[in-house]
């Protein structure tokens, strides 16, 4: 009987230090420090950059951003993988592109694969 009471109190005291040890946080979190990369306004795009974002009309787009004139913002290249499309010399307009970000190395890899190859590739 003994032991079923050592067992229950054993298990007890296991499981209140797991809770009081486990909440219990070394340092503070950064709270200005975030995962998302930050947006960037249609009139800071670089030319020659590759940027990503959500087109409105087509769903992700990755491009070579090339000019931004009257509200549109000119691509030298273009890919859109929800329709499987890419698109040399594209435009669409800056109200319609979204959330408008730097593109990752691994997008800009599969944008160049596109090019080169003159057509989509998965």
């Amino acid at each position: 009987m003994k032991k079923k009471h050592i067992g229950r109190l054993l298990a007890a005291l296991l499981l209140v230090s797991i809770c009081v040890f486990g909440f219990i946080s070394t340092g503070k979190a950064d709270i200005t420090s975030s995962p998302n990369p930050p947006f960037i306004d249609p009139e800071d795009m670089v030319a020659g950059e590759y940027y990503f974002f959500w087109d409105h009309g087509s769903g992700t787009s990755v491009v070579q951003h090339d000019r931004l004139e009257s509200d549109e913002i000119y691509s030298s290249y273009a890919i859109t993988p929800s329709h499987a499309s890419f698109a040399a010399n594209s435009h669409r307009s800056v109200n319609a592109a979204g959330n408008i970000q730097a593109a990752s190395l691994g997008q800009k890899k599969h944008l160049e694969r596109c090019k080169n190859a003159g057509a989509y590739v998965p």
